[in-house]
């Protein structure tokens, strides 16, 4: 009896640790991201797109915010809707009502970010880019109210928009998006400034400065403590990215993709 008992103990001891182990490889696994949601498939950065990215295996949404003319943070990457709307606006001239009329495709119009948040399941992760200085606290409330903040990053190119976030909330997680070397050498020198989370550039990067430039920046910032981000750019095919994501595996921690299907299986 006291053998059975022994066994027991410590099957169940074994099981424990096997389940902290896989769980622990499990916490190490990249994040797949759906750049403006799943743009291959739908309106990018509507309401469709980001359940559409979440249907087929996405972890979390990136989306891209302005302030409208009567203050309303709206989900669209660029300040005029013509390149992705039926009607050519700017987003910051025109009000909520106007945007209403710019139809996206597959009965989808230009969505606010309160919209957007309501959608989205609490346990999924959500990337929000800030493009709109004038929308920094509006957009910081609305994630706030809907008790987001643990789930969301805070991202920009702009380091002013980061450092007023983070005069807003000491503990909300900001991240840098990098668009060149300069950039991304300040960024470096930020992380402690502003106890910043995550840096991201684009997983095309070595085409431009090399491997070894890219490889080396990477591990500099996650050994000063940063989460990695890789995005693909708008308009790149899974064929041409996938080189690239296979080629950094290991060194990134978050794929920011626009193909959930070929891009995000290959990832994965």
């Amino acid at each position: 009896m006291g053998v059975v008992v022994w066994f027991s103990v410590w099957g169940i001891v074994l099981f424990c640790w096997l389940s902290i182990f896989f769980l622990g490889v499990l916490t190490m696994c990249v994040w797949v991201v759906g750049h403006r949601g799943f743009p291959y498939r739908f309106p990018e950065n509507s309401v469709a797109s980001f359940l559409g990215a979440l249907l087929y295996g996405g972890d979390g949404v990136e989306l891209d915010v302005w302030l409208s003319r009567d203050g309303v943070p709206v989900v669209i990457h660029d300040r005029r809707t013509g390149r992705v709307g039926s009607v050519d606006l700017d987003i910051k001239e025109s009000s909520v009502a106007d945007l209403r009329r710019v139809y996206l495709g597959m009965g989808q119009v230009v969505p606010t970010l309160g919209e957007v948040l309501d959608a989205l399941p609490r346990d999924k992760l959500v990337i929000v880019e800030i493009k709109d200085v004038d929308a920094i606290y509006k957009v910081y409330e609305l994630v706030k109210s809907r008790n987001m903040l643990d789930n969301t990053v805070f991202v920009s190119f702009n380091f002013d928009v980061l450092k007023k976030i983070r005069e807003l909330d000491e503990k909300a997680r900001i991240g840098f998006n990098i668009g060149d070397i300069e950039v991304a050498k300040e960024a470096l020198k930020l992380k402690n400034v502003l106890n910043a989370y995550s840096v991201a550039l684009p997983v095309t990067a070595p085409a431009i400065i090399g491997w070894e430039t890219v490889e080396n920046y990477i591990k500099e910032a996650k050994s000063l403590g940063y989460k990695i981000a890789l995005w693909s750019p708008m308009g790149s095919k899974p064929e041409e990215t996938l080189e690239f994501y296979k080629k950094l595996k290991g060194l990134y921690d978050y794929a920011i993709i626009n193909d959930l299907v070929n891009e995000g299986k290959a990832i994965r």
